[in-house]
């Protein structure tokens, strides 16, 4: 009889245990989710990272995690959605462009910077005024499955 007793307490003991977790992850979540509710505007700082390779090229000189910089400003692409211009805490070199200037796009139509997803890069050598299609860049395309993240 005392077996059954003690076994109802520990039984009563690891869901209360369990119910204070499931509340802690729920609020972190929470949170999480409001950041990045927040949409990516003039002025924000960014981290971009990731890619189709492991080790993007992009971040290999010199080799980092993830690059950082200022929004300066968005503006029009061909496809009628907004592009954001980046001036990088750091140089980064391409093929045929060493510089701090990086326009980043949505990957797919309908894609809104309030949430963090998968964006293009495209290095400059100067901030442009209008953003041409991928297929026709004017800068040096580099990546097409970055990630970027509100600091």
């Amino acid at each position: 009889m005392k077996m059954i007793y003690l076994n109802i307490i520990i039984g009563a003991l690891l869901w209360s245990c369990g119910q204070q977790a499931n509340t802690k992850r729920t609020e972190a979540n929470s949170q999480t989710m409001e950041q990045q509710q927040k949409e990516l505007a003039a002025g924000d700082r960014i981290e971009l990272f990731g890619g189709y390779d492991d080790e993007p090229r992009y971040l290999q000189n010199p080799k980092v995690n993830a690059i950082q910089g200022t929004v300066l400003k968005f503006i029009d692409s061909e496809r009628g959605d907004k592009s954001a211009v980046i001036e990088l805490d750091n140089e980064i070199v391409g093929d045929s462009l060493t510089t701090n200037i990086v326009v980043i796009f949505a990957r797919y139509e309908n894609q809104n910077w309030s949430t963090p997803g998968p964006v293009h890069i495209e290095l400059h050598t100067k901030a442009p005024e209008l953003h041409v299609n991928m297929h026709e860049p004017k800068g040096e395309w580099i990546e097409a499955a970055a990630s970027y993240k509100i600091l």
